[in-house]
């Protein structure tokens, strides 16, 4: 009897270890960019897991700085799914720099090239890549934190 109990136990415990290998629910920590040489290359982080709220013009195209809360919710809404959560902003210590694209069927992606300081002039340069047409739209959109530490005019530009 007490053999069987083991046995079962045993079996128990390596089904439980097999189970526990799967998927983390922990949320995926935020992409970390500029591990380039260039010497004016300045760390960011990717903001996931956000929306371009309905009250933003569809036709229209948005680049710029966004340095609170208040204004940040006047573009953006929480895209919370089963999973994952929207990456965190501490407007005190980042600022975003947003790009919103105008209404699209095409699959777009918007990729960051580079985020550079030169002169106080901080640059963001980011890449569109269109892919094939679908049956619904989107509104593409790039979202990158930059520390405060790096501060100056900023320039968004699409290479």
């Amino acid at each position: 009897m007490k053999r069987k109990y083991l046995s079962f136990v045993l079996l128990l415990a390596a089904v439980a270890l097999v189970a526990g290998c799967g998927k983390s629910n922990y949320p995926k920590a935020p992409e970390a960019g500029n591990t380039s040489t260039n010497p004016n290359a300045i760390p960011y982080l990717m903001a996931s897991n956000y929306f371009v709220r309905n009250s933003v013009l569809p036709s229209v195209t948005i680049s710029k700085r966004i340095d609170t809360k208040t204004e940040f919710d006047e573009y953006f809404g929480v895209a919370t799914t089963m999973g994952s959560q929207p990456t965190a902003i501490d407007f005190d210590k980042q600022y975003v720099l947003a790009v919103i694209l105008p209404e699209t069927n095409d699959a777009t992606t918007l990729k960051v090239a580079n985020v550079t300081s030169y002169r106080g002039i901080i640059t963001l340069s980011y890449n569109r890549e269109v892919g094939q047409e679908q049956t619904f739209t989107v509104r593409p959109l790039l979202l990158v934190l930059v520390d405060r530490k790096y501060s100056g005019e900023v320039l968004i530009v699409e290479k």
